[in-house]
């Protein structure tokens, strides 16, 4: 029986008082609205029409993530899953490939991409696709280590991600697994 103070080491504890809690950072965002592509075979950062899930039925957990002009920022240190689903609508015949990309900095200025995911479109206007990616991102300094959610085409225009204010449509997930 453990009536107080240091759970042994033997049967499973630490030897220490400290307790971490599970996930203490779970969020999710939006894009409210389409928005289009514009720029061929560049990254165009999401950085407008974006709000933090405020459905009935949401469920977070923490401090909010925080961005600005498309750069997040992270509410504290720790490994977190990012899933980014942007569901695209090809508006024209100029697309062939359609997709995105998360990037990420450890010095809060060179971006890389994390990861990387696109679609083929047919040679039809008003298709529908979409694409999932997710990263583990390790934040042991949330004023250095930030990402950002671009979309990413083969031929400038062509299309769009579909955005809604009352569902999610592209939404983007933020969950902190754990310590760093």
């Amino acid at each position: 029986a453990i009536t107080a103070g240091t759970l042994a080491v033997a049967r499973g504890g630490t030897g220490t008082t400290a307790y971490t809690a599970g996930i203490t950072v779970a969020d999710q965002w939006r894009l409210t609205s389409d928005l289009a592509y514009s720029t061929a075979s560049t990254a165009q950062v999401i950085s407008s029409n974006l709000e933090r899930i405020d459905s009935a039925w949401n469920g977070t957990i923490g401090t909010a993530m925080s961005v600005s002009t498309g750069i997040w920022t992270f509410p504290q240190t720790g490994i977190y899953k990012v899933e980014s689903v942007l569901n695209m609508l090809r508006d024209n015949h100029l697309n062939e490939y359609a997709g995105g990309q998360i990037q990420a900095t450890t010095d809060d200025s060179a971006y890389s991409v994390a990861t990387f995911q696109w679609q083929s479109f047919a040679d039809t206007a008003g298709l529908n696709a979409s694409v999932y990616m997710s990263v583990l991102i390790d934040v042991d300094d949330v004023a250095n280590d930030k990402l950002k959610f671009t979309l990413y085409g083969s031929d400038s225009g062509g299309f769009s991600v579909r955005g809604n204010t009352s569902d999610n449509s592209t939404y983007f997930t933020f969950i902190r697994l754990g310590d760093t």
